[in-house]
C-alpha cells in the first residue's frame, strides 16, 4: 500500500518493454503492435542488480502506413480493439484511408503510423518526481518512428470498469496503486489528469475530442521537448 514519497532519479529507472503483434490471417491485429512497459526502479547500491517494480506504461502503434501497402483498409486495423476504434472513429476518414479533415486542420501529420498511449501507471510512494512525463518521453523516443501523429486517451485508470480480479497479481497492483482511495469524481478527475498532460505540451483541441490529447513530431513542441533524457 501506499507509504511515503520517495524521491527518486528517472536515471536509476528502466523501462523494460514488450511487443505484442500477430502473424495470424487477420491483419487487423497483424498491423497493430500493443507494447506495456514496466518501469523498473534499481535503488540497492549493494546490489546493482536487484529492482522494483514502480510503474507500467501501455501503448498501441498503428502500422497504418504498412496496412496501406498491403491494400489493407485502416478501418480493419483500428477495428482490432473497441478503444482504439472509438479513437478511429474520432480522427480519422475511413471512407478516404486517412486522417480527417480536423486533424489535418490543426496538425501536419507527415506519415501515416499512429501512437495511442493508452495508459500511465507509478505507484503512489512514487509520484512527485516527475517519473511519468519521462515515460512518455522515453516511449516517444523509442516507437514514434513512422507516426506521423501521437496521441493519449484522457480516462482515470481509476474510474476504468477494467478492474482487476482475474489474478492475484491484478488484485495486489490494483491495491497497491490506491485506486480505491483516489479522486472518484469523474469531472475532477479528468480535469486534473488533463492539465497533467497538457502541462507536458499534448495539445487539447475540444472540437476534436473531449477524450484525447495529441502531439505531432512535425512540428517543434517547446514545452514537451524540455522533457529531456539526458
Amino acid at each position: 500500500m501506499a507509504g511515503r514519497k520517495n524521491k527518486i532519479n528517472y536515471e536509476d529507472i528502466d523501462i523494460r518493454y514488450t511487443i505484442q503483434s500477430s502473424m495470424a490471417p487477420s491483419e487487423g491485429y497483424r498491423y497493430r503492435q500493443q507494447i506495456n512497459g514496466v518501469m523498473l526502479y534499481f535503488n540497492d547500491a549493494k546490489d546493482p542488480e536487484k529492482s522494483i517494480e514502480i510503474g507500467k506504461i501501455e501503448a498501441h502503434k498503428l502500422l497504418l502506413g504498412e496496412a496501406a501497402n498491403a491494400g489493407y483498409p485502416a478501418l480493419a486495423v483500428f477495428d482490432a480493439h473497441h478503444v482504439i476504434l472509438d479513437i478511429g472513429e474520432t480522427i480519422y476518414d475511413f471512407e478516404k484511408n486517412d486522417f480527417s479533415d480536423a486533424i489535418y486542420d490543426h496538425f501536419e501529420v507527415p506519415s501515416m503510423d499512429l501512437l495511442i498511449v493508452y495508459g500511465l501507471e507509478i505507484l503512489p510512494q512514487y509520484r512527485g518526481s516527475e517519473i511519468g512525463k519521462y515515460a512518455i518521453r522515453d516511449l516517444y523516443n523509442n516507437f514514434i518512428s513512422g507516426c506521423g501523429l501521437m496521441t493519449i486517451i484522457i480516462y482515470p485508470s481509476q474510474l476504468e470498469t477494467r478492474v482487476p480480479g482475474i489474478g492475484e497479481s491484478d488484485y495486489e497492483w490494483y491495491n497497491d496503486m490506491g485506486y480505491k482511495t483516489m479522486e472518484a469524481d469523474e469531472e475532477k478527475s479528468i480535469y486534473k489528469l488533463l492539465g497533467y498532460y497538457t502541462s507536458m505540451g499534448f495539445k487539447y483541441i475540444p472540437e476534436i475530442s473531449e477524450d484525447l490529447l495529441f502531439h505531432t513530431p512535425a512540428k517543434i513542441n517547446e514545452t514537451f521537448n524540455k522533457i529531456k533524457l539526458d
